[in-house]
């Protein structure tokens, strides 16, 4: 007698489960956007660059990873006055798990800072071949899958130049960001890595973002110059996704220590210069991750890759209460910043700028 209604209350418990089951299996396969920091020609600023778009990203309500992946000389841990314990390498290497080499950085940024080789040679850790290969990226990027699911995008700071390293993180990049001046070595050097990743990644067209100008006018002259040439012999035009002008703030900042994006006022043209580069990089990089990037590498399913959230920003309200405002986070690292007689003048700098705890 009660067994239409046994059936309809086992069909309902089933479909919740169901429903249960692909809501956390949905959860469980988020998949963040990737966007490689690159530049063929050293001292562009590039590492400065990712360090203060990471913070704009953040400002954006997006939870960011930035992973300093430079093998030469990785110092995102020394602009950010952290103490780095574990490193890249260590992920590599299978020597701790992903939460642990993570730093909590200012603004509640999370940061994976690189293994210097130069202090690794230096002391007598070079046997057993370059840790720094291509199919060490991929197994980088294996190593930080647990933390996917709790971050929107995350931000690879690569080393200068075109060496396989630095192609396999273009390769697996959602976009690719190149950075660049606008004197002939930079430029020639910024052709050469917008050919090589254009080559890897067909389905995705590297932006420009052209640092130290003097004048908006030297930034699109730039651009116009890369794009007519990549037009001509590479068959597309990379997008301008913004430019810096040249400010003797920056220089303090990274002398002190303190991502300019945290002192400086909103209204300030400097901030909206960055504030400018990183919502048109979002826009950019607005498009569904692709198939071809983790996919690529072991322990990722292409299944995983149909079934991503789209990025929301966190609502104002909440982003308001989560970040208190960097007045009540201490203050004075750079002197009369607060008098309107220095060199900043935005907000007071936080003292505590990062430290290392539990995720």
């Amino acid at each position: 007698m009660n067994q239409p209604h046994d059936q309809a209350a086992t069909l309902r418990i089933l479909s919740g489960k169901k429903k249960e089951d692909r809501e956390r299996s949905h959860s469980s396969t988020k998949r963040p956007r990737i966007i490689a920091m690159a530049s063929g020609k050293g001292g562009t600023g590039k590492t400065v660059l990712s360090v203060n778009l990471a913070f704009q990203f953040q400002r954006m309500g997006l939870k960011v990873l930035l992973v300093d992946v430079d093998p030469g000389l990785a110092n995102i841990d020394v602009h950010l006055r952290l103490q780095a314990e574990r490193t890249t390498r260590d992920l590599i290497e299978g020597r701790c798990r992903a939460e642990e080499a993570v730093l909590i950085g200012p603004r509640g940024l999370w940061i994976v800072p690189g293994g210097n080789m130069g202090t690794q040679l230096d002391a007598g850790e070079q046997q057993g071949g370059d840790p720094y290969n291509p199919e060490s990226m991929d197994k980088l990027l294996q190593a930080l899958t647990p933390l996917f699911s709790k971050i929107d995008l995350v931000l690879l700071d690569t080393g200068a130049g075109i060496g396989p390293w630095v192609l396999r993180a273009v390769e697996r990049a959602d976009q690719t960001l190149v950075v660049t001046q606008s004197d002939p070595a930079s430029v020639t050097d910024a052709y050469a890595l917008l050919k090589l990743a254009r080559r890897r990644r067909p389905d995705r067209s590297p932006a420009l973002i052209i640092n130290r100008v003097k004048e908006k006018r030297e930034a699109l002259l730039t651009a116009s110059r890369l794009r007519k040439v990549a037009g001509r012999f590479l068959s597309f035009e990379p997008d301008l996704a913004g430019w810096l002008h040249e400010d003797p703030r920056i220089e303090l900042s990274v002398q002190n220590q303190v991502p300019i994006s945290l002192a400086l006022d909103h209204e300030d043209p400097l901030y909206l210069d960055l504030a400018g580069c990183a919502a048109k990089c979002r826009a950019l990089s607005s498009a569904p991750p692709s198939r071809k990037g983790l996919a690529g590498f072991p322990g990722v399913s292409p299944a995983q890759h149909s079934r991503e959230k789209a990025i929301h920003p966190m609502p104002m309200r909440e982003r308001l209460e989560k970040t208190p405002p960097l007045a009540q986070e201490g203050k004075g690292l750079l002197p009369r910043a607060q008098e309107g007689k220095g060199l900043f003048s935005g907000a007071p700098i936080p003292q505590d700028l990062g430290h290392r705890q539990k995720l």
